[in-house]
């Protein structure tokens, strides 16, 4: 897949490995994952772009909920959270912690 950065919708930003973002109480993001998906980010919301590989794309949720769409081959998007690792099978969920 060759990614390096995870965009924001808008072309305002773009989320590289080891930046964090953080919503706050009136403010959603709609995070375009290269070519593989969509993830949606609510407010109060953490979000960070823990790694981005040539067949992967790893995101930490450090507070919050997610909401992904995802049609990246199995295994091929992750995100970490405090008390688990979530591996994509190619779906759409939304995930919670903390």
């Amino acid at each position: 897949m060759g990614l390096k950065t995870i965009g924001m919708s808008g072309g305002k930003a773009t989320l590289t490995a080891g930046q964090t973002l953080e919503t706050d109480r009136q403010s959603q993001a709609s995070i375009t994952v290269a070519e593989i998906g969509r993830v949606g980010h609510r407010p109060r919301d953490t979000i960070a772009a823990a790694g981005v590989e040539a067949s992967r794309t790893r995101l930490k949720l450090e507070r919050g909920t997610i909401h992904a769409f995802i049609w990246a081959p199995p295994g091929g998007f992750m995100v970490d959270t405090p008390s688990a690792l979530a591996v994509d099978l190619g779906c759409r969920y939304t995930l919670a912690c903390g």
